[in-house]
């Protein structure tokens, strides 16, 4: 009876792309409570819009995914990244993601696990510098190190370290 063999490249995915600065479009966001349970893990997801070109010997790869906890704001670097001021919360601090978030379980409008973001951030694109790290298997992977800001006149000191993982 005949085999079916799968190659190598296709069960190891595509390549990470090259360090350097990339146009990146956020596409999606996953919302997952945090092992502690005081707060929220978002993993931000983005398109590469001007990566590499595939060949036919090597495929890059099309996505990075950027996450952060609530505890620790990153987002204020990404929203600027890609232009957009966080809203003020009731200290006068930058710190709200604008836009609504619709809860999964509409029976439970308190639990942000799995909640759909509905907001001005998606779709919105700006320059990201993508490094390549590896992840907790030894693959190497593409993550976000910083973004340019978008926010004229901005005074907010952008964090150069936004990976999970340093090199």
């Amino acid at each position: 009876m005949p085999k079916l063999q799968m190659s190598p490249e296709s069960i190891l995915g595509s390549k990470p792309v090259p360090q350097g600065f990339y146009e990146l479009e956020l596409v999606n966001f996953r919302v997952k409570t945090a092992k502690s349970g005081n707060s929220l893990n978002l993993n931000a997801e983005f398109n590469i819009t001007d990566g590499p070109q595939d060949t036919p010997t090597e495929k890059y790869q099309k996505k990075v995914f950027c996450t952060w906890n609530t505890s620790w704001w990153g987002g204020i670097d990404i929203a600027h990244g890609l232009g957009v001021q966080l809203e003020q919360d009731n200290q006068g601090l930058e710190t709200v993601i604008p836009g609504d978030w619709e809860p999964a379980d509409p029976n439970k409008p308190n639990d942000m696990q799995g909640a759909k973001y509905i907001g001005p951030l998606f779709g919105k694109r700006g320059s990201f510098e993508v490094i390549v790290t590896q992840d907790q298997n030894g693959n190497d992977r593409n993550e976000i190190r910083q973004a340019v800001c978008k926010v004229p006149g901005c005074t907010h000191k952008h964090s150069t370290s936004l990976a999970g993982s340093k090199n």
